[in-house]
Protein backbone atom coordinates (compact mmCIF):
# COMPACT_ATOMS: atom_id res chain seq x y z
CA UNK A 1 0.00 0.00 0.00
CA UNK A 2 1.13 3.53 -0.74
CA UNK A 3 0.14 6.86 0.83
CA UNK A 4 -1.23 9.44 -1.62
CA UNK A 5 -2.37 13.00 -0.99
CA UNK A 6 -5.63 14.41 -2.31
CA UNK A 7 -6.06 18.18 -2.39
CA UNK A 8 -9.48 19.83 -2.52
CA UNK A 9 -9.87 23.54 -3.29
CA UNK A 10 -12.89 25.80 -3.57
CA UNK A 11 -12.82 29.39 -4.86
CA UNK A 12 -9.08 29.20 -4.30
CA UNK A 13 -8.06 31.93 -6.77
CA UNK A 14 -10.40 34.44 -5.07
CA UNK A 15 -9.73 33.42 -1.48
CA UNK A 16 -8.03 36.73 -0.57
CA UNK A 17 -11.35 38.57 -0.95
CA UNK A 18 -13.08 36.29 1.57
CA UNK A 19 -13.58 36.91 5.30
CA UNK A 20 -11.61 33.73 6.06
CA UNK A 21 -9.13 33.15 3.21
CA UNK A 22 -7.55 30.19 4.99
CA UNK A 23 -10.36 27.63 4.65
CA UNK A 24 -10.43 27.13 0.88
CA UNK A 25 -8.05 24.20 0.72
CA UNK A 26 -7.83 20.82 2.42
CA UNK A 27 -5.28 18.08 1.97
CA UNK A 28 -6.09 14.48 2.87
CA UNK A 29 -3.78 11.50 2.89
CA UNK A 30 -5.20 8.16 1.82
CA UNK A 31 -3.68 4.73 1.57
CA UNK A 32 -3.90 3.15 -1.89
CA UNK A 33 -3.41 -0.57 -2.28
CA UNK A 34 -2.80 -2.66 -5.38
CA UNK A 35 -5.92 -4.02 -7.07
CA UNK A 36 -5.41 -7.64 -6.00
CA UNK A 37 -4.25 -6.89 -2.46
CA UNK A 38 -6.76 -7.31 0.34
CA UNK A 39 -6.42 -5.75 3.75
CA UNK A 40 -8.50 -7.30 6.50
CA UNK A 41 -7.90 -6.97 10.23
CA UNK A 42 -10.22 -7.30 13.19
CA UNK A 43 -10.48 -7.14 16.95
CA UNK A 44 -11.31 -10.75 17.69
CA UNK A 45 -11.98 -10.43 21.43
CA UNK A 46 -11.30 -8.59 24.66
CA UNK A 47 -11.44 -10.79 27.75
CA UNK A 48 -10.51 -10.51 31.42
CA UNK A 49 -8.90 -13.24 33.52
CA UNK A 50 -8.44 -13.60 37.27
CA UNK A 51 -5.18 -14.56 38.98
CA UNK A 52 -5.94 -18.25 38.33
CA UNK A 53 -6.35 -17.72 34.57
CA UNK A 54 -10.13 -18.14 34.65
CA UNK A 55 -12.15 -15.85 32.38
CA UNK A 56 -14.36 -13.42 34.32
CA UNK A 57 -17.07 -10.93 33.35
CA UNK A 58 -16.88 -8.73 36.45
CA UNK A 59 -14.19 -7.77 38.92
CA UNK A 60 -13.92 -8.05 42.70
CA UNK A 61 -12.50 -5.00 44.45
CA UNK A 62 -8.90 -5.50 45.57
CA UNK A 63 -8.14 -8.21 43.00
CA UNK A 64 -5.77 -7.88 40.03
CA UNK A 65 -6.87 -9.01 36.57
CA UNK A 66 -5.26 -9.56 33.19
CA UNK A 67 -7.13 -8.07 30.26
CA UNK A 68 -6.25 -9.51 26.86
CA UNK A 69 -7.19 -8.03 23.50
CA UNK A 70 -6.78 -10.42 20.56
CA UNK A 71 -6.23 -8.89 17.12
CA UNK A 72 -6.42 -10.83 13.86
CA UNK A 73 -4.77 -10.28 10.45
CA UNK A 74 -6.36 -11.88 7.38
CA UNK A 75 -4.67 -9.60 4.84
CA UNK A 76 -3.13 -10.96 1.66
CA UNK A 77 0.22 -9.19 2.06
CA UNK A 78 0.34 -6.54 4.78
CA UNK A 79 1.66 -7.56 8.20
CA UNK A 80 2.25 -4.27 10.05
CA UNK A 81 -0.71 -2.65 11.84
CA UNK A 82 -1.36 -0.25 14.71
CA UNK A 83 -3.12 -1.94 17.64
CA UNK A 84 -4.51 -0.21 20.71
CA UNK A 85 -6.06 -1.22 24.01
CA UNK A 86 -7.14 1.67 26.21
CA UNK A 87 -8.85 2.14 29.56
CA UNK A 88 -11.05 5.02 30.68
CA UNK A 89 -13.46 5.46 27.76
CA UNK A 90 -15.60 3.40 25.41
CA UNK A 91 -16.02 6.07 22.71
CA UNK A 92 -14.84 7.72 20.59
CA UNK A 93 -12.14 5.44 19.18
CA UNK A 94 -8.74 6.73 20.18
CA UNK A 95 -9.89 8.11 23.53
CA UNK A 96 -8.97 6.79 26.95
CA UNK A 97 -5.44 5.95 28.09
CA UNK A 98 -3.58 3.47 25.90
CA UNK A 99 -1.95 0.60 27.77
CA UNK A 100 1.75 -0.10 27.50
CA UNK A 101 2.43 -2.16 24.38
CA UNK A 102 -0.08 -0.38 22.16
CA UNK A 103 1.46 0.70 18.86
CA UNK A 104 2.43 -0.72 15.48
CA UNK A 105 2.90 -4.48 15.60
CA UNK A 106 3.89 -7.17 13.11
CA UNK A 107 1.11 -9.72 12.77
CA UNK A 108 1.74 -12.63 10.41
CA UNK A 109 -0.71 -13.28 7.58
CA UNK A 110 -3.61 -15.27 9.04
CA UNK A 111 -2.06 -14.67 12.43
CA UNK A 112 -3.08 -13.17 15.73
CA UNK A 113 -1.54 -10.76 18.21
CA UNK A 114 -2.49 -10.61 21.88
CA UNK A 115 -1.98 -7.38 23.83
CA UNK A 116 -2.22 -7.87 27.61
CA UNK A 117 -2.51 -5.43 30.48
CA UNK A 118 -3.04 -5.82 34.21
CA UNK A 119 -5.70 -3.93 36.12
CA UNK A 120 -6.28 -3.73 39.87
CA UNK A 121 -9.96 -3.32 40.62
CA UNK A 122 -10.86 -0.87 43.40
CA UNK A 123 -14.10 0.25 44.96
CA UNK A 124 -17.28 -0.41 43.03
CA UNK A 125 -16.39 1.38 39.82
CA UNK A 126 -16.69 0.34 36.20
CA UNK A 127 -13.67 -0.10 33.93
CA UNK A 128 -14.43 1.31 30.48
CA UNK A 129 -12.22 -0.15 27.76
CA UNK A 130 -11.75 -0.03 24.00
CA UNK A 131 -9.63 -1.93 21.49
CA UNK A 132 -8.81 -1.08 17.88
CA UNK A 133 -6.63 -2.26 15.01
CA UNK A 134 -5.75 -0.32 11.86
CA UNK A 135 -8.39 2.25 12.86
CA UNK A 136 -7.16 5.18 10.76
CA UNK A 137 -6.91 3.00 7.62
CA UNK A 138 -10.04 0.87 8.11
CA UNK A 139 -11.73 2.27 5.00
CA UNK A 140 -9.34 0.35 2.73
CA UNK A 141 -10.36 -2.92 4.35
CA UNK A 142 -12.82 -5.49 3.07
CA UNK A 143 -14.91 -5.17 6.25
CA UNK A 144 -14.76 -1.67 7.75
CA UNK A 145 -16.85 -2.40 10.83
CA UNK A 146 -14.74 -4.90 12.81
CA UNK A 147 -11.70 -2.77 13.65
CA UNK A 148 -13.06 -1.43 16.94
CA UNK A 149 -14.87 -2.76 19.96
CA UNK A 150 -15.57 -1.34 23.39
CA UNK A 151 -17.18 -2.38 26.63
CA UNK A 152 -17.06 -2.36 30.41
CA UNK A 153 -16.15 -4.54 33.35
CA UNK A 154 -18.03 -3.78 36.55
CA UNK A 155 -16.27 -3.99 39.91
CA UNK A 156 -18.21 -5.33 42.89
CA UNK A 157 -17.25 -4.93 46.56
CA UNK A 158 -16.80 -8.66 47.21
CA UNK A 159 -17.45 -12.06 45.72
CA UNK A 160 -20.98 -13.41 45.93
CA UNK A 161 -21.33 -16.15 48.52
CA UNK A 162 -23.47 -19.16 47.65
CA UNK A 163 -25.14 -20.73 50.69
CA UNK A 164 -26.01 -24.41 50.58
CA UNK A 165 -27.45 -26.71 53.18
CA UNK A 166 -27.90 -30.46 53.41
Amino acid sequence: ATDKEITARINYSNRSSETNPNNNKAIYKIQVRPKNQTVETSVESVKAYNQHGKEVTQFISGQTYTIKATFKNESSDQTSFPVRLAFGATVPPGSGTAVSGSGTKTIAKNGKYVLSATYKATGTSTLHWQASINWDNRLIETNTSNNFTAGTFKTVASASVVETST
